[in-house]
C-alpha cells in the first residue's frame, strides 16, 4: 500500500523521466482539477475559451447590447449615455422591471465596447 504523497512523488519522477518538468504543486492541482472538473480541467484555462470582453457580464445584459447595437446600422452616431438608457428600457421589456441590475456606467460603457467593436455607434 503506498501513500497519496509516495503516489504523487512517484508520477513526478516518472513525468520528469519522459522530459516534463512537473514539480509536485503542479501535479496536485492537475489531480485536484480532474476530481473536480473531470478531463477538461487539465486543458489550460487560457485555451478553453477566447477572451470576449464579456465574461463576467450578465449574458441578458450582452444581448440587449447587441440588439440595441444591432438595430442602429443605418442611425447616426449619439452618446453611450443614449444607448444605456435604450438598453435599459429593453431590459425593462423584456425582463420586466428590476429583474436584471445594470452594469456600472464604467462597466456598461466597456460592455458596449467589446460588443460593438468596429461598427462606430456611439461617440463619448
Amino acid at each position: 500500500m503506498h501513500s497519496l504523497r509516495q503516489r504523487e512523488l512517484t508520477k513526478v519522477a516518472e513525468l520528469r523521466e519522459r522530459g516534463e518538468e512537473v514539480g509536485l504543486s503542479t501535479l496536485r492541482r492537475m489531480r485536484s482539477r480532474l476530481e473536480n472538473e473531470g478531463v477538461a480541467g487539465l486543458i489550460d484555462g487560457r485555451l478553453r475559451k477566447p477572451a470576449t470582453g464579456t465574461s463576467r457580464a450578465d449574458p441578458r445584459v450582452v444581448e440587449a447590447i447587441a440588439k440595441v447595437a444591432g438595430s442602429r446600422t443605418d442611425e447616426p452616431t449619439v452618446s453611450a449615455q443614449v444607448l444605456r438608457r435604450r438598453v435599459e428600457r429593453l431590459l425593462v421589456a423584456e425582463h420586466g422591471p428590476g429583474m436584471v441590475r445594470m452594469p456600472s456606467r464604467a462597466a456598461f460603457y466597456r460592455l458596449l465596447e467589446a460588443v460593438s467593436t468596429g461598427q462606430h455607434l456611439f461617440v463619448r
